[in-house]
């Protein structure tokens, strides 16, 4: 009869031997069958494949009961017919202990390669491999005593048993050397050791700790080329290969603990399936996460595929038709469930997303409060900020509203309140909002920088991106009040920091009339700030009147000749216009001392008359000049 899917590929065939050992030498056949296999079950205190496997093909059966030969050594041996094409061993992680009463995990390292050649095993290489074998066994001996003179190394006889000789000598050497740095309490005790003693103990443990890290790497060297050995050995018998690409893994205990596999793809590489998690992972966590020897982590399955085939299972010739329609089917129904899965995860996702949107929108906070989003929510145009929102997440979750299919579309639709899509009318009007929040994220951008100078004594700076909120928000005020983002604040700091200004100008030190620089700059300010309607010049009222008086005196000390004025007629007579300074053809600016000099008051007179020439458009403007 043909075989079903699961013989197909992983039934293969073992012929199994009883013999009885005479006692004048002989050997006895007490038994000969075969039988099929789907799995090796391997003992894995062998320590690696080939060993356990050797263990599993050839070994005494205690407590035989048949025949004659009830008290004679009794032998089994198996030899296979014939290998699956997946070849699986199950690792035998689980023992029962007595003392216990209860199934223990067994987490001892268990190697075995990526690739293995199973002809020694084969009934067909029978005389050769029985010949290969007692060699085998030697190189295997070698080995075990490597093994065992390298565990002494490894493995400390004290109460740490994981701890090695040369980390038990590193540690007191670190120690003995620390020792000598500083005084240690102990050294005026009667039977302390001198220093000299402590010295040659250092060397000692030096000269110890050496030798215990040479011989350990030697140790290591030396398995190693033994186990190099052993693979090698059989060389004639190398042409059934299998190639590892399924290791089960298991961690935990007996009796609870997670599974997971990974399995290599021959284009991907190792890939690592944990329940509904799908990753791809580096071969060298195959092997850490396998082998055991560590932790509660260890493998309990490994498969191995024919070597330089096609793996059966990534075909479908063997699969009857019947089965092959129902196979289909059961794969066109788990596409359509994978899609509606899809589909619902992620009208999910943007339901979440455009809710925390939303929600982000009402709130406050750093990451939002200069966000469109929040301007518009805060000018309660929510039917647009639904519409940003929903576009928004077109882009990023749905990527293409247009490609959903019609159910989608009318949920998507129904959750944004019909705001996928807009008029045109009402797109034109979110363009003009986008340029206002422009604007705002201007002003906000120059009152903060203002706040950041003015906290670090930059006054002139902070004045200067003061001024400039100030001006745009006046400029684009109707707009900003009525979409509630005029900030009162603003125009609130701009009194008390003009004053400021003021206040630290010293008319009594200027050279001239440009006081260091700070006055004019400041004027330049105030006009500017004073033009920007009432409640503005109202804010600017008491500086603009400490100024002029600040200008008076410094004007005044120019009178007096103890500075210089260097303003232009037609400056000072801009100046007069708009108030900064007295009318000049009223009393002059008291001066801070008296005239001294002759001639001050003729030179006063003819300033005046130009001044007044200037203001009535005469022709001796020309003859103005500077004064």
């Amino acid at each position: 009869a043909k075989k079903g899917i699961v013989n197909e590929l992983f039934e293969g065939r073992m012929l199994q031997e009883l013999v009885a050992n005479e006692t004048g030498g002989g050997k006895v056949m007490l038994s000969s069958s075969r039988a099929d296999f789907m799995e090796v079950i391997l003992n894995i205190e062998s320590g690696d494949v080939h060993a356990a496997m050797e263990e599993y093909v050839v070994g005494k059966v205690e407590d035989y009961v048949g025949g004659k030969q009830r008290d004679q050594a009794v032998e089994k041996s198996v030899w296979f017919e014939q290998f699956p094409p997946i070849l699986t061993f199950q690792l035998q992680r689980v023992s029962y202990d007595k003392d216990l009463q209860a199934a223990v995990k067994l987490n001892a390292k268990f190697n075995f390669p990526g690739e293995i050649f199973m002809d020694r095993y084969l009934e067909k290489h029978r005389k050769e491999a029985l010949e290969g074998r007692a060699q085998v066994a030697q190189l295997r001996a070698a080995c075990k005593d490597i093994e065992k003179r390298l565990e002494v190394r490894t493995n400390s006889p004290g109460p740490k048993q994981d701890v090695a000789l040369h980390e038990y000598l590193d540690g007191a050497l670190r120690f003995l050397q620390e020792a000598q740095q500083w005084r240690d309490p102990l050294s005026s005790h009667p039977e302390a050791p001198p220093p000299a003693q402590t010295e040659s103990g250092v060397k000692a443990l030096q000269n110890y700790l050496r030798l215990a890290v040479e011989e350990k790497a030697s140790l290591e060297a030396d398995h190693t080329a033994a186990l190099k050995k052993i693979e090698d050995s059989l060389p004639h018998l190398k042409t059934v290969g299998f190639q590892l690409f399924a290791v089960l893994v298991h961690d935990g205990q007996a009796g609870s603990g997670h599974y997971w596999v990974y399995i290599l793809d021959k284009d991907k590489g190792w890939i690592k399936f944990s329940d509904s998690r799908v990753t791809k992972v580096e071969e060298s966590e195959v092997w850490d996460q396998s082998v055991g020897g560590k932790s509660n982590t260890s493998a309990y399955c490994l498969m191995y595929t024919r070597s330089q085939t096609t793996r059966p299972h990534a075909t479908t010739s063997f699969v009857p038709e019947t089965l092959r329609t129902e196979i289909e089917g059961d794969n066109l129904r788990l596409k359509e469930e994978i899609s509606k899965w899809d589909v619902d995860k992620l009208y999910e996702r943007f339901c979440a997303d455009f809710d925390k949107a939303m929600k982000d929108a009402e709130q406050s906070t750093d990451e939002t409060m200069f966000s469109f989003e929040r301007f518009l929510y805060q000018a309660g145009i929510r039917f647009l900020l639904e519409h940003v929102v929903a576009s928004r997440l077109d882009e990023t979750v749905l990527h293409g509203f247009e490609k959903l299919d019609n159910h989608m579309q009318t949920k998507i639709l129904t959750k944004t309140n019909q705001r996928m899509v807009v008029q045109e009318e009402e797109r034109r009007r979110l363009e003009k909002l986008r340029q206002l929040h422009r604007t705002y994220l201007a002003v906000c951008e120059a009152w903060l920088s203002a706040q950041v100078d003015f906290k670090e004594a930059r006054l002139m700076q902070g004045l200067s991106r003061l001024s400039r909120a100030v001006l745009t928000q006046r400029k684009h005020e109707d707009d900003l009040r009525q979409h509630h983002a005029y900030d009162e604040a603003i125009v609130g700091r701009l009194g008390p920091v003009l004053e400021q200004m003021v206040a630290a100008i010293d008319p009594e030190s200027a050279a001239d009339f440009q006081l260091g620089g700070i006055s004019m700059t400041l004027f330049a300010h105030l006009r500017s700030l004073c033009r920007c309607g009432e409640e503005i010049a109202a804010k600017c009222a008491p500086a603009r009147a400490q100024w002029r008086q600040v200008a008076e005196r410094a004007m005044g000390a120019a009178w007096a000749g103890q500075a210089t004025v260097r303003l232009s007629l037609e400056e000072m007579m801009r100046l007069e216009q708009e108030g900064f300074i007295s009318p000049i053809g009223t009393d002059s600016p008291s001066a801070a001392e008296p005239v001294p000099a002759d001639g001050v008051e003729e030179a006063l007179v003819r300033v005046r008359g130009l001044w007044e020439s200037l203001k009535s458009g005469g022709d001796n403007r020309q003859k103005g000049g500077s004064a």
